[in-house]
């Protein structure tokens, strides 16, 4: 590997030698600073549409599932009894049913949403609601009983719905925190390395990552750990 002098830099992509005062890497592009967005405005048009969209297709998205999934279940259930179930065991079946796919659509629709929206969190529960409401209206039976059992099975269902939102929710905060903290993690891993190769002296291994700076001012301090640990294992390599 050739020296790299005193006014050269080593790229952090591709590991090809040039200039300081160059910008870009003359052997594979890549900016030494920030990489440029060569479509910034196509792209933001671009993300402004997903974003408008966004809503609309989680919520008909969720509709969709909590109806099919509901019913997908309750229909062959309820067709391959035997005999005509009593109230009670219709409700039953009426509520176990839809509350599944009033969980799975809410689900969905967190999913794709991935953000809070009232409007869209009382559209998924209104939709669970309104199939619940017509399965009663269809099954039908005594007055007072059948308008007791739907009230429960309804609050039921849309509890159902409100949980499979917030269930999507909880898994998505949870995986934004590995994101935020998975870098730090992973930078306090390599300067570990640097301080390992410089036998834990704390003073040297700030030092290599200042030389670094010195050819990169804008560069990141994980970018200066990275070029540290490279620069160090090149200059200690067995010959």
């Amino acid at each position: 590997m050739p020296e790299i002098g005193s006014n050269e830099i080593e790229c952090a992509r591709c590991g090809g030698i040039f200039h300081i005062e160059e910008t870009r890497c003359p052997h594979c592009g890549v900016s030494i600073y920030e990489p440029e967005d060569e479509h910034p405005t196509q792209d933001s048009a671009l993300n402004n549409v997903k974003n408008a969209l966004r809503q609309p297709f989680a919520i008909f998205a969720g509709w969709f599932m909590a109806a099919f999934i509901g019913l997908l279940l309750y229909i062959p259930i309820r067709l391959a009894g035997a005999n005509e179930p009593g109230q009670l065991l219709l409700t039953l079946l009426v509520t176990g049913t839809l509350s599944l796919g009033a969980f799975a659509g809410g689900f969905l629709y967190q999913r794709i949403q991935q953000g809070k929206s009232k409007f869209g969190n009382l559209s998924q529960i209104s939709l669970s609601i309104l199939i619940g409401i017509l399965v009663f209206i269809t099954e039908g039976g005594s007055a007072l009983l059948w308008t007791v059992f739907s009230i429960l099975a309804l609050g039921v269902i849309a509890a159902a719905s409100f949980l499979g939102i917030k269930f999507a929710d909880k898994m998505m905060r949870k995986a934004m925190i590995n994101d935020l903290f998975a870098p730090v993690l992973e930078s306090q891993k390599r300067y570990l390395e640097l301080l390992v190769k410089v036998g834990h002296d704390r003073d040297i291994a700030e030092r290599l990552i200042e030389h670094e700076r010195k050819f990169t001012p804008k560069a990141t301090r994980n970018i200066l750990v990275e070029n540290a640990i490279k620069h160090w294992e090149r200059d200690n390599r067995v010959q």
